[in-house]
């Protein structure tokens, strides 16, 4: 999950909230981006171990080719401004 830029004033707050939404049917928590680092304090404990933050894109593209296998499903989601497409280009 990357940054939702449009969050202005609310970011922090929202970005939280964003992790606090998310249960136990996920296995593993990436964050990239500036404001993304915050999803993770809204987690669970469920996911200690489990969650990583990222400021560089490829240090992201390296953690995840190295847990990537041919059963995994992978999630991407933030605002276009962030450019995750350009991850999923390298994973492809």
């Amino acid at each position: 999950m990357g940054d939702i830029l449009e969050l202005g004033d609310f970011s922090k707050e929202d970005h939280k909230r964003v992790g606090q939404s998310i249960d136990s049917s996920i296995d593993e928590v990436l964050t990239y981006g500036e404001e993304s680092k915050y999803i993770l304090d809204g987690l669970t404990d469920n996911f200690a171990g489990k969650s990583k933050h990222f400021i560089n894109q490829e240090e992201l593209i390296d953690d995840l080719k190295q847990e990537l296998d041919e059963n995994t499903i992978v999630l991407f989601k933030a605002s276009r401004g962030i450019k995750l497409e350009e991850v999923v280009n390298q994973l492809v």
